[in-house]
């Protein structure tokens, strides 16, 4: 009788053992996907700062650029009298001659 508790208790053990086994690997499996997820979204971060930081330098670029043409249009036009004004005199002045 002793022997025979002895194997049940053994074998219920075993079983015991096998399925820990089992939720052991699912354990593992899903640390190790999450573990794969985490550098994904690492790598994806470090992508993402790198190319902000490009749009950024190119960004600031193209802003500067086009202040410098807006200068260089405000210093032309500065420098000119607009042509509708020059092509033909004032009505004013026609009239007088």
């Amino acid at each position: 009788a002793a022997l025979l508790a002895t194997t049940v208790c053994v074998v219920m053990v075993h079983r015991k053992l096998k399925r820990l086994d089992v939720l052991n690997a699912d354990y593992e499996r899903a640390l190790a996907d999450t573990s794969r997820a985490l550098i994904a979204a690492r790598d994806a971060l470090v992508t993402l700062d790198l190319d902000g930081k490009e749009t950024l330098i190119l960004l600031a670029t193209r802003i500067d650029q086009a202040h410098a043409l807006i200068d260089e249009i405000d210093r032309r036009d500065a420098g000119q009298v607009p042509a509708s004004k020059s092509a033909r005199p004032p009505s004013g002045d026609a009239r007088r001659r």
